[in-house]
């Protein structure tokens, strides 16, 4: 990543045991509330689909497990991996869980499911981030992003709005099957929308398409689950 406030110095800074500020500011709830999003939203049917063949999971940035430990807890039976490029990140993922595998560097081999829950906001060119963990996802591909941040006004570690544009319908060989638009305002975990897509690869016979886009929705406050 050329961005700076995305080298692996200021991750690593951030996500220090003592003195990071990846917990002071409040980075582990927010993780945890997109978990608990994805959880919501995703399609039955492909919760179903990953309980059913006990699919295997990447969480491709997974910070300090929130994600991962959430897919663990609802996918018991499902080989749960998270990835991050930080090594400070992994070695407190590894000291905190035993049931969930934790590894430091990119992706090196393929899982059913893969998961991208705040990333490709962080990376310049977000189409070939998608692609590159798309080639090792032999199903379902879950992203997840803040949705349409004003170019004006982005968070400093984010380099790029998503949209559409970049979120397209087909990306190689995968079809997006499902979107929403989530409107968080009322969570206190981000002051926007946030837009949640499943590509399928088209290349596995998984399942006919039968999940269509589904309409904005608004997360209100009462629904707003902290970790506790």
């Amino acid at each position: 990543m050329k961005n700076s406030k995305n080298s692996l110095l200021h991750w690593n800074t951030r996500f220090k045991k003592d003195g990071g500020s990846w917990e002071t500011k409040g980075g582990v709830e927010q993780t945890q509330f997109w978990a608990e999003l994805i959880i919501e939203y995703l399609p039955q049917e492909i919760k179903d689909k990953i309980t059913k063949d006990k699919l295997s999971v990447a969480d491709i940035g997974t910070a300090l497990g929130q994600i991962a430990e959430t897919f663990k807890k609802v996918f018991n039976d499902s080989k749960i991996t998270g990835y991050d490029f930080s090594d400070v990140a992994i070695e407190r993922c590894n000291e905190q869980y035993n049931d969930i595998n934790f590894i430091c560097g990119e992706i090196k081999e393929n899982y059913d499911v893969s998961i991208l829950s705040n990333i490709i906001e962080h990376i310049e060119n977000p189409t070939d981030e998608l692609i590159k963990h798309f080639n090792y996802t032999n199903k379902y591909s879950i992203v997840l992003c803040p949705y349409k941040e004003d170019p004006d006004y982005l968070v400093p570690e984010h380099v790029v709005s998503i949209d559409e544009t970049i979120l397209i319908e087909e990306i190689n060989n995968f079809k997006k099957i499902y979107q929403n638009v989530i409107n968080v305002r009322y969570s206190k975990k981000w002051a926007g929308e946030m837009i949640l897509c499943v590509y399928e690869n088209q290349n596995k016979d998984i399942v006919k398409e039968v999940i269509k886009k589904a309409p904005t929705t608004t997360k209100k406050r009462k629904t707003a689950r902290k970790r506790k």
